[in-house]
């Protein structure tokens, strides 16, 4: 029954791996059960979870996804398989928005529908993958409770923009400014707080690549930010605007494809943690 595990990732501290012991065997700091959050201060590795009747020491193997509580880990794959799905299909009907108007006669409003309906699911896919974890600690319930009044505060531009398609372009500019600001801000949480999941993967170098997107998003929309800035200030023949719009859209486009790639093999390995999970 005894089988030996494969040593932790060095880059989860140590203090995190495994708690204490005393001299007769219990456990001597906090430990949080992995499938309800339950202290297991006092119990012995072989017993069990007093409050759900897990297993003590699956809750003391470490801290890698593939030993967290199999409904997380199962809420987490189905919430980046719905954000997936959602930006890949956004990001098809954007770059085939030309076909589909000139080709096709599809009408323009036809395709801003589709681009706020997928807008709308993969906010509620983000929001299945900041699900609790039972056992979570207090710098990821901040972070993932950031990311959730985000995402309610991303469904206001969402309903701004759609109510100001017949609005004057007067309030275009404030509407396209809030929803620049939540949007760059949702973007930015959610990927530190993925990178705080990536930590936790024993796979990939997740963790790396996140913080590669977190500032490559960041100058992209401190880049967009100026521009807006400088149309609602400056005419917009300014020469020097066109240079800030031009290297957005020079750093969109690697960004994009990146964060695409990264997705689907992070979600490929949640779904490879969370049978391990179940085994």
């Amino acid at each position: 029954m005894d089988q030996s595990l494969p040593p932790l990732p060095s880059r989860i501290p140590d203090r995190a791996r495994f708690p204490s012991f005393d001299s007769e065997g219990r456990i001597s700091s906090d430990a949080p059960c992995r499938h309800c959050g339950y202290n297991l201060r006092g119990l012995r590795a072989e017993g069990r979870c007093p409050e759900c009747a897990a297993l003590v020491c699956r809750s003391l193997q470490g801290h890698e996804l593939r030993f967290a509580d199999p409904a997380w880990v199962a809420r987490l794959y189905q919430g980046i398989s719905c954000l997936m799905y959602a930006v890949m299909v956004a990001f098809l009907i954007a770059v085939s928005s030309g076909f589909l108007i000139s080709i096709m006669h599809c009408r323009p409003m036809v395709i801003i529908a589709l681009e706020l309906a997928c807008l709308a699911v993969s906010l509620l896919g983000l929001w299945m993958f900041t699900a609790a974890e039972p056992s979570e600690v207090v710098h990821q319930v901040n972070l993932r409770q950031s990311v959730r009044a985000l995402i309610l505060l991303g469904l206001l531009p969402l309903i701004l923009f759609s109510l100001s398609i017949q609005w004057p372009a007067t309030f275009l500019e404030p509407a396209s400014m809030i929803a620049t600001v939540l949007g760059a801000l949702l973007l930015l949480l959610s990927l530190l707080y993925s990178r705080g999941l990536a930590v936790r993967e024993s796979g990939a170098n997740f963790s790396l690549i996140f913080r590669v997107l977190v500032w490559g998003w960041g100058v992209f929309f401190v880049l967009i930010l100026i521009e807006e800035i400088k149309e609602a200030l400056v005419p917009p023949v300014a020469p020097w605007g066109d240079a800030y719009s031009c290297l957005a859209v020079l750093l969109f486009i690697p960004l994009i494809v990146i964060s695409l790639i990264t997705g689907v093999t992070f979600r490929q390995a949640i779904g490879k943690a969370l049978v391990e999970t179940r085994s």
